[in-house]
Formats: structure tokens, C-alpha cells, sequence
């Protein structure tokens, strides 16, 4: 039943061992290159997202730097609209003494 299966001579076995070989050599380039390919695509991703990390800095900061000018030039209006509220209290004041002082100078 079972059939004894003949043994492959020598130079058979050197030709799939070297048919083998090649085959490994090939996958080897493949793979060297693939590992380049793959390289090459996270530094490129790396860099892409190194540039828009800095673009978002930079558009912070602007927003930043706005937000502090606008900030200062609320301060300085609501100094300016005290300051004349002052004057006022002082002149309004200043003109209701010199009106008493003038009424108690006519009795």
C-alpha cells in the first residue's frame, strides 16, 4: 500500500536549495526597500505634522498678541472715561463751592 518514495539525488537538492536562496534574496530586497519606503513615509508625516504643530504656535501667539492689544486699549479707554469722569466731579464740585462761597458773600 504505501509505495516507498524515492529519495531526490544530490544535484536536486542543490537546485531547491538554490532555487530557495534566490527566492529569499528577492524577499530580502523587497523588504530592504519596503523598510525604506516606510521610512521615508514617517519622517514625511513626522515633518508634516513638526509644520503644523509650529503653524498652530504661531497662529496662538498672534491670537495672543491680539487679545493683549485689545485688552491695553480697553484699560486705556476705561482710564481715559474715569479720568474725565473725575474732572468732571472736580469742576462740578469746584463750581458748587464758588457758587456757595459767592451766596454767602452777598448776605
Amino acid at each position: 500500500m504505501n509505495a516507498p518514495t524515492p529519495k531526490p539525488s544530490g544535484d536536486d537538492l542543490e537546485s531547491r536549495v538554490t532555487v530557495l536562496e534566490k527566492k529569499v534574496d528577492v524577499q530580502h530586497h523587497e523588504f530592504v526597500s519596503l523598510k525604506q519606503y516606510i521610512d521615508n513615509s514617517v519622517a514625511q508625516s513626522e515633518l508634516r505634522v513638526r509644520n503644523e504643530i509650529q503653524a498652530a504656535e504661531q497662529r496662538l501667539t498672534i491670537h495672543i498678541i491680539n487679545r493683549n492689544d485689545f485688552t491695553q486699549k480697553r484699560q486705556e479707554e476705561q482710564f481715559r472715561w474715569l479720568f474725565g469722569m473725575l474732572i468732571v466731579i472736580f469742576l462740578s464740585n469746584s463750581a458748587m463751592i464758588v457758587t456757595f462761597i459767592s451766596l454767602l458773600m452777598k448776605r
